[in-house]
């Protein structure tokens, strides 16, 4: 393994237990609920099943992006150590976190010259942007270096596909950042739209569906052909969801059925606080590698 630091920020909606089994640093986003604010964790703060529920009484989160000086904080400790570092960002069409990042290593890299610090724009969001630091640890694992991880990074995050669905639209109404939402569906919550992320790191409304079962079979039919390989893919399958449990155990079943040749079982995760401030309760998402988006 090579001795350098990968990392990320908390909003790849992974696990603590995860970051520590693959040797994944990760820095935490912060949320402000009911005047309480918290560092995104999966394990502290408020219970996502709380969370998701004060959402649908009305209460509505806030989040902050990681800082300059934040991340100047947290990069630094790596550096002093000895440490290079490639730090995996939130879609910058979704947070100005990525920018912040930026301007940090501008000002570390005059401190350290010695040392290479590297940031990616994901372009990625939620387990999306988890499934690519999933495959940037095997990559390292396998003794990748540092610079050429950070090219495949750069080469392969468009590559990250992202679909997803909600039964319950209330929340992104109010989200100006979802381009042309409003426009495909209109001010009416009695559909299931098809959505994704496009090659900005956008997310976008497909297609105007009535309900949740042909969105979800939409979702498979997707995968089949953008999916490497088709239906004989054999990579990773991520799911994440927002309180909605049942619905991506579901997709996950049609998936496997669909998908023999998978890498594992496809894994059903929770989005976390920050992303799920911003889609509310009910949200399906499936991550995949396939066609560049």
């Amino acid at each position: 393994m090579e001795d350098y630091i990968l990392s990320c920020s908390s909003t790849a909606d992974m696990t603590n237990g995860y970051y520590s089994g693959r040797d994944i640093h990760h820095i935490d986003n912060t949320y402000c609920i009911e005047g309480q604010t918290y560092d995104e964790s999966m394990e502290e703060g408020v219970p996502l099943s709380d969370f998701y529920e004060k959402m649908r009484n009305g209460i509505n989160p806030t989040t902050s992006q990681i800082d300059m000086a934040d991340y100047k904080e947290y990069f630094k400790k790596f550096l002093e150590d000895g440490k290079d570092v490639l730090h995996i960002c939130l879609s910058s069409s979704i947070s100005d976190s990525y920018q912040a990042a930026m301007a940090a290593v501008k000002e570390l890299k005059g401190e350290y010259p010695e040392r290479q610090l590297y940031v990616v724009d994901s372009l990625s969001a939620s387990a999306g942007m988890g499934l690519l630091i999933d495959i940037l640890a095997d990559k390292r694992d396998e003794g990748m270096p540092i610079e050429r991880l950070k090219l495949y990074a750069e080469n392969s995050k468009k590559y990250i596909n992202h679909w997803f669905f909600s039964t319950d639209l209330t929340t992104y109404l109010k989200e100006d950042r979802l381009a042309n939402f409003t426009y495909k569906i209109g001010k009416s919550l009695n559909f299931c739209p098809l959505m994704c992320v496009d090659g900005e790191g956008k997310p976008i409304v497909i297609e105007k569906v009535k309900t949740k079962k042909k969105t979800m079979e939409a979702i498979v039919s997707r995968m089949e052909v953008q999916a490497v390989d088709g239906k004989r893919y054999t990579g990773k399958c991520f799911i994440s969801h927002s309180d909605s449990e049942k619905e991506a155990v579901k997709l996950a079943s049609m998936l496997e059925a669909r998908f023999p040749n998978l890498k594992g079982n496809v894994e059903v995760k929770e989005i976390g606080h920050i992303i799920g401030a911003h889609t509310g309760p009910e949200t399906v998402a499936v991550f995949f590698v396939g066609d560049k988006r």
